[in-house]
C-alpha cells in the first residue's frame, strides 16, 4: 500500500522456512509482528536487524503484539491453557 505522503506499509509472514531472508537488506522505519508469542525467536531477530531509516533522524520502532492467555474453569479449577 502507498500512502500519500510517498510512505509505503508493506505486509509479510514468516510461515515458511527461510521467509526472514527476505526482508534482508532492505531499511524498514517500522517493524510490526502479530501473535508474537507464536513467532519463532530466531526469525523475529534476524528481521529487527533491518530496523532502521533511509531518511537522516527518523524515529524507528518494533513492536510486537500479542493477545494475552485467556484462562479457563476446568473442573472447578483456574487453568491456564495459553489459548487466547
Amino acid at each position: 500500500m502507498i500512502l500519500t505522503s510517498k510512505r509505503i506499509i508493506e505486509g509479510g509472514h514468516l510461515d515458511a522456512p527461510g521467509a526472514e531472508k527476505t526482508w534482508q537488506g532492505r531499511p524498514h522505519d517500522l517493524i510490526a509482528f502479530d501473535e508474537g508469542a507464536q513467532l519463532d525467536e530466531f526469525k523475529v531477530a534476524f528481521v529487527i536487524q533491518w530496523l532502521r531509516s533511509a531518511t537522516p533522524g527518523q524515529r524507528c520502532r518494533v513492536i510486537i503484539a500479542t493477545t494475552p492467555p485467556i484462562p479457563e474453569w476446568k473442573n472447578g479449577k483456574l487453568v491456564d491453557y495459553g489459548s487466547g
